[in-house]
Order: structure tokens, then sequence, then C-alpha cells
């Protein structure tokens, strides 16, 4: 049996965060997916769930950072070419996305 991987990431708002993602192009499994938490297909292993805060907090005992002043984690993914690389920022901008560094 192959493992499976899922990143947990805590959102403030689920559906705009889903939103943004299915804007870049990226598909999700609504079998796994609710109004707690969406499961984003990476690949048939991996998977990222954007989870609600309240939600995200169920699982621990810590408070996750905020996104918008500090880094927690920092993940990449691979892209076929530089035009692949590029993409999904290009998406983004169009979906809403801020400019980060």
């Amino acid at each position: 049996m192959d493992r499976m991987l899922f990143v947990n990431l805590p959102v403030t708002d689920l559906s705009r965060a889903r939103a943004f993602w299915e804007a870049l192009g990226f598909a999700f499994d609504d079998r796994i997916s609710d109004d707690r938490a969406a499961s984003m297909l990476i690949s048939e292993q991996t998977h990222v769930m954007l989870m609600a805060k309240p939600f995200f907090a169920s699982f621990h005992d810590r408070q996750p950072v905020d996104a918008r002043t500090h880094a927690q984690v920092v993940l990449a993914l691979s892209a076929p070419s530089r035009d692949g690389v590029h993409e999904p920022g290009r998406r983004g901008a169009r979906g809403g996305r801020r400019a980060g560094r």
C-alpha cells in the first residue's frame, strides 16, 4: 500500500481559500471535504487539507501562527518548466492574490 501525505493548513475563510486554490487550477476531493476542511489534490498520494482554524485547533493544544506576520512552513511544488513556475502566480493575481515578496 502506498503511503499518503496530508499537509494540514489553517485558514481563516475556508470557502475563500478553496476558491483561490481552484482559481490556480487545483482540484478538491469532496468525499473528504466538508464545512470544516477541504482536501486539495496534489497527487494521488498527496493532499493539502485546508482547515478552518477552529477545526485545525482541535488537533492540538498550540495556537496557529498569524500568516500575515509569521512563517510556519515553506512548501514547494515541482513544475514542468520555467513558465510552469510562473503561471500559478499569474492565475493567483487574477484570482485576488496579494503580492508577497
